[in-house]
């Protein structure tokens, strides 16, 4: 069984109970059959940390009795899953409040206010009922898993780590210092490169006590031939 801190590598499906409705999963084939693919995600197997809320609580619990090898199908409660309906989390909000940020809200858009992510009910006589209850609070889930990986020693999740977040970048991890060796081709200027390394930083040290520091050895070219080289 998984300890608490270990990482695993899951391929899952997830769906509501009551009408078998496919929400997330890490399959493109069944993203695509089931009319929620986005071409802007990775799938592939998931790389979660066990028992450190990365996942909702049911599958985290479940994760910390699981092995690589296991294939199994749970039912999480919405207790466990997304949470109760609040009736309190429905709100009258001033239509004249979007108005100011030039926003037309309508039924069933997502919409954040004071930080807080929602969803539009409904608009009428000049307020808009938002919602900030998750879509699938009072849901129960079913979760189809399969443990393909699992990694313990702190150098293995490092290296699990950058595979999932930097791929392009070869890791090492020796007591307690880990090195990412960035190569040329990754533009290092850019907002995702940079997005993913702040995170891969956050995580690293989060989710691998051993870590004492972090190397970024990274590879840059001379601009000023690059420019010319594209002018060619």
């Amino acid at each position: 069984m998984a300890k608490e801190g270990e990482f695993l590598r899951i391929n899952y499906t997830a769906k509501t109970k009551d009408d078998g409705k496919v929400f997330d999963t890490t399959s493109e084939a069944e993203a695509k059959k089931a009319g929620i693919f986005n071409e802007r995600v990775r799938y592939g197997p998931a790389l979660v940390p066990v028992g450190k809320r990365q996942v909702i609580e049911g599958l985290d619990e479940e994760l910390l009795n699981a092995k690589k090898g296991d294939k199994k199908q749970i039912v999480i409660p919405a207790a466990k899953g997304f949470g109760t309906r609040n009736a309190d989390d429905v709100r009258l909000v001033p239509l004249s409040k979007f108005q100011e940020q030039k926003v037309q809200p309508y039924a069933g858009m997502p919409v954040e206010l004071d930080g807080r992510a929602a969803r539009v009910q409904s608009v009428s006589g000049g307020r808009v009922r938002v919602d900030f209850n998750h879509p699938l609070a009072d849901k129960e889930l079913v979760y189809d898993y399969e443990v393909v990986a699992e990694y313990s020693k702190p150098e293995e999740k490092f290296a699990a780590l950058a595979s999932d977040l930097l791929p392009d970048c070869k890791a090492s991890y020796n007591e307690g210092v880990g090195t990412l060796e960035v190569p040329l081709k990754v533009d290092k200027s850019s907002r995702d490169y940079l997005v993913m390394k702040t995170r891969f930083y956050v995580q690293a040290f989060a989710f691998i006590p051993e870590t004492k520091k972090l190397e970024f050895r990274e590879e840059w070219g001379n601009p000023q031939e690059e420019l010319e080289h594209k002018r060619l």
